[in-house]
């Protein structure tokens, strides 16, 4: 399933995704409600990520 904006969703609950995807998704959850804080404490966000990714992140 596809949104209006070409993006694939998931709605396997997570079962299916690999560490770094639930980690990349975690980090998109908590970029989004921290959107009205002064103040974003991340806590080592990129641990399940793949080297390779870190950059695009």
């Amino acid at each position: 399933m596809q949104t209006s904006q070409g993006l694939e969703l998931k709605q396997e609950k997570g079962v299916n995704l690999s560490g770094g995807q639930k980690q990349r998704l975690a980090l998109a959850r908590g970029i989004l409600a921290a959107t009205s804080s002064e103040v974003a404490l991340l806590d080592e966000p990129t641990s399940s990520v793949p080297k390779n990714r870190i950059t695009d992140i």
